[in-house]
């Protein structure tokens, strides 16, 4: 045990003899990797002493070494100017570290010793486990959420649940325990600077949650984790509401979703601890392809991106409804601080950039790697790791002339929908109290939307009940593939040009 605690002590001095050189000698051009490296070394020497702490080895003769450890990531952050700053790794994060560094320390020279340390985190560990439960998936009833666009252009999600139970939602993977049938109403936010005063960071989206009647009971968020890493104790969830931040134990994680009980709905997110973060976590992702096609479809470029598998992938597609989406599998197994390249079949395609890292749901999702396609009618693609390209991580071929044709037509038809849009507002949306007041007769309106499957039977009889025109109309329009989908309005908007085609001229005269 003795020896152990040597062996930490050296490699934990040697890490921050490292630091001091790194300072002296990158003034001018601190390297974010290097940084990250010698830090990461310094966390693992870290997790190890605290090990030993756990086995009561009486470690007082490490608060020399972890005071300068202290002194030196602050003479980090004092030397890395505004006009270099870290890219991968966070000021903010190397803030929160020395803090909680300090905070040790502090313990240490009030109990001489770190035992009072030890107490808290076994207390941590042992009281009220967290239970890992390995499982193929939760057993929930998957539903597709009614989708509504936003001002800002984001997506809100509405989850019907018919009855108590446990609902999935068939876009987002978030699942829902219900006592009673309810709406779950939400929509991913940003994380911005929400963890700016804590010890983490993001592991998944953050969820602005509402819901009535009915209130969950448990809410199930998706982690991206590979449980046969056994290392998922780091999880916590962030609940966020206007008093502050609060941090959730799990009540258990399952081999894709971390659980938490629920008494109320505000905004929720599963956080990893900061170390995690710098160490690099093996975590499911998935590769998304877009093709952007330019000079009327003679130069093609394939968008690929790196995404955790619990991202809400249809917010990254709806922000980049302008490019064609290219399903393909795109399921991998990266880590979060490596980085990879991509390579082609045919060779000699233009990649850019020659490597690339996973980006942090936290940010905004961007490209990875672009390949540029002229003539090609379709290629391999193949992702490695920069550091062993002996094994393929991932691969898959894309049919670009399909994909080029898919794009054609796609225009065509935005092309052929630009006479339902008013600049970014839908043309139904911009007169609907115009055509609520006009319309006066409604029932071959709802025909011809019932002989589309626009609207079910249940929705005509409802709206056929009502005594006028007027609320005929207005539960018309609310009626939710109506009133959350573009489908939903072009059809009507179609509609409505054949059975009231004055009243549809006169409004699109209207300025």
């Amino acid at each position: 045990m003795e020896e152990r605690l040597e062996s930490v002590l050296e490699e934990y001095k040697q890490s921050l003899t490292d630091v001091s050189q790194l300072i002296r000698t990158s003034k001018h051009n601190t390297s974010d990797q290097g940084t990250r490296e010698v830090f990461a070394r310094i966390s693992k020497a870290a997790d190890e002493i605290q090990q030993l702490l756990e086995d009561g080895v009486n470690i007082t003769n490490l608060l020399t070494p972890l005071q300068s450890g202290s002194h030196l990531i602050r003479d980090i952050l004092s030397n890395i100017k505004a006009d270099r700053p870290l890219s991968g790794l966070k000021r903010s994060g190397l803030k929160r570290h020395a803090s909680r560094l300090e905070g040790s320390l502090s313990d240490i020279r009030k109990k001489e010793t770190l035992r009072l340390s030890t107490l808290k985190t076994n207390r941590n560990l042992h009281d009220n486990p967290i239970a890992i439960i390995k499982t193929s998936a939760d057993l929930g009833e998957c539903l597709e959420p009614l989708l509504q666009e936003e001002e800002n252009g984001d997506l809100k999600y509405t989850l019907k649940c018919p009855t108590a139970g446990l609902f999935e939602c068939k876009f987002t993977s978030l699942m829902f325990k219900m006592e009673t049938a309810g709406e779950v109403e939400y929509h991913s936010v940003p994380w911005a600077d929400k963890l700016e005063n804590y010890d983490c960071e993001p592991a998944g989206p953050l969820y602005d949650i509402s819901c009535f009647p009915g209130t969950p009971v448990q809410i199930h968020l998706p982690h991206c984790e590979v449980i046969s890493d056994g290392k998922l104790g780091h999880l916590r969830v962030a609940h966020i509401t206007g008093d502050g931040l609060e941090i959730i134990k799990p009540k258990e994680i399952t081999e894709s979703h971390v659980v938490i009980d629920v008494t109320g709905l505000s905004i929720f997110g599963l956080i990893t601890s900061f170390i995690h973060y710098l160490l690099g976590r093996n975590i499911r992702a998935h590769v998304l392809l877009f093709l952007q096609t330019r000079s009327n479809f003679r130069t093609q470029e394939l968008q690929v991106l790196l995404v955790s598998s619990n991202s809400d992938t249809k917010k990254v597609k709806k922000q980049r409804d302008k490019d064609i989406y290219i399903e393909r599998n795109p399921n991998c197994i990266i880590n979060t601080c490596r980085h990879y390249s991509l390579f082609t079949d045919p060779p000699g395609l233009i990649v850019t950039p020659n490597s690339a890292q996973y980006v942090e749901c936290s940010k905004n999702i961007s490209t990875a790697f672009t390949v540029l396609c002229s003539t090609e009618k379709e290629l391999k693609l193949i992702l490695k790791d920069v550091k062993d390209q002996t094994k393929e991580l991932w691969k898959s071929v894309v049919n670009i002339e399909d994909a080029a044709a898919a794009a054609g037509s796609s225009q065509t038809n935005s092309e052929n929908r630009t006479k339902y849009m008013i600049g970014d507002q839908h043309f139904i949306d911009r007169h609907r109290i115009r055509l609520i007041e006009s319309i006066t007769t409604v029932e071959p309106i709802l025909d011809r939307l019932l002989d589309r499957n626009m609207i079910n039977h249940e929705n005509f009889t409802l709206i056929r009940a009502k005594s006028t025109s007027t609320q005929r109309m207005r539960e018309l329009f609310d009626v939710g593939s109506i009133r959350s989908t573009t489908k939903g309005k072009d059809c009507l908007y179609d509609v409505l040009m054949e059975v009231e085609p004055l009243i549809m001229e006169e409004l699109k005269s209207t300025p």
